[in-house]
């Protein structure tokens, strides 16, 4: 534990959520854990509940902005294994990148696994870029963190695929792209100790794609014709080489790419902003990479 960031540490310390493969018990502890953030970051942002059409239906969603507004809103899917998270898993995520981008998120909530395995949380992010774009107008700039960084990329590819990319940048934070468990960084870091583990992966990506899926497990997709894209990477992650492969997959593509380590942390530490300085880091250069030139 010593390659962690002495706040890191201290920060993983305060966790409460037990380790659990009972979906309902992985709900509940993750928003326990993000309830102090949650109520800090509802002092600096508004909130504002609305739906959005997702494939079969409206789902809910949340618009987080900073008190002033100075550009268009992003769209950001979030994470949580596509099973465990929640928009208010997210506020303090969402509420932190409001704040550095000075702009809206809009935060829509797919269909999750096990309920609604592959490819019904996919689809549902494809019907919430039609909706955000008839809504809010204008390209969309497109954010997604862990699971929700796979469904950010798939969106793109399937968009791609059917002729019409609205996406103008793409920023994805820590995501899980292939279903690979035997890379160097799972076997430094899956064991548990810094947060997410091997084991819960394997366990996430069985609620999500237990027949497979060529958009679910990403590693023989064709990366080409994607939008400029930004890969947020924590050190200290058994997923931190899922990023390192998409920086190399979209690179081949000729997709141009930009992959920022962040030594010393763990998954999931952007939620932590503001007050850590490597979530504000990141934020800053999420919101930076997601400016309209």
């Amino acid at each position: 534990m010593g390659e962690l960031d002495p706040e890191m540490a201290t920060i993983m310390a305060l966790r409460t959520a037990a380790v659990t493969g009972d979906i309902h018990e992985m709900r509940r502890g993750s928003l326990a854990d993000k309830r102090v953030l949650n109520g800090r970051m509802r002092q600096l942002v508004r909130v504002d509940e609305i739906r959005l059409p997702g494939a079969e239906g409206d789902r809910p969603a949340r618009v987080v902005a900073p008190r002033e507004v100075v550009g268009p809103p992003i769209l950001a899917f979030h994470g949580g294994g596509w099973a465990a998270g929640s928009l208010d898993t997210h506020l303090s995520l969402f509420g932190g990148l409001a704040l550095a981008a000075g702009r809206a998120v809009v935060a829509p909530h797919p269909r999750q696994a096990p309920e609604h395995p592959f490819p019904a949380p996919l689809d549902d992010c494809l019907a919430f870029v039609d909706a955000f774009q008839e809504r809010f107008g204008g390209p969309v700039d497109l954010f997604g963190d862990s699971a929700g960084a796979n469904l950010a990329l798939a969106t793109a590819l399937a968009l791609r695929d059917r002729g019409a990319l609205p996406i103008r940048a793409l920023s994805l934070a820590y995501g899980c792209f292939v279903r690979r468990f035997d890379t160097a960084s799972h076997a430094r870091y899956g064991g548990g100790d810094f947060g997410l583990s091997t084991e819960r992966m394997r366990l996430f990506w069985e609620f999500y794609a237990p027949r497979g899926g060529a958009l679910a497990d990403l590693s023989e997709a064709d990366l080409s014709g994607l939008p400029r894209t930004l890969l947020t990477v924590a050190a200290c992650d058994p997923l931190a080489d899922d990023s390192a492969w998409a920086e190399d997959r979209l690179k081949a593509a000729g997709v141009p790419v930009t992959r920022t380590l962040y030594p010393g942390v763990i998954h999931g530490f952007i939620h932590h902003a503001p007050g850590f300085l490597p979530a504000e880091a990141a934020l800053a250069e999420v919101a930076a990479h997601l400016t309209p030139a």
